[in-house]
């Protein structure tokens, strides 16, 4: 029994009390603080996807920006623009 005595100090016994409110009951508990953690890494994983997504918006806009008939293609075939002396057939 005297191996254990410690536990029976007050201070201990508040202390314990304290760092079990502390991580099981506490608005920022434990459980808490790893989903806030995993929730940061998945942000910060979308952040660099999303970056690396806006490079190469980029260039695909300088490209088709320096290239007309790779403009005149997109025009054509995706917002269906034609000439006025032309007829567009669109089959669905």
């Amino acid at each position: 029994m005297k191996r254990f005595s410690f536990l029976y100090n007050r201070y201990i016994i508040v202390g314990g009390v304290f760092l079990i409110w502390m991580l099981f009951f506490d608005q920022s508990n434990v459980l808490n603080q790893v989903e806030q953690y995993q929730e940061l890494k998945k942000a910060e994983a979308n952040i660099v996807f999303l970056k690396q997504e806006i490079k190469r918006l980029e260039a695909d806009y300088q490209t088709i920006l320096n290239d007309p008939k790779l403009l005149e293609k997109i025009a054509r075939e995706k917002y269906k623009m034609k000439y006025d002396d032309e007829d567009v057939y669109i089959i669905k």
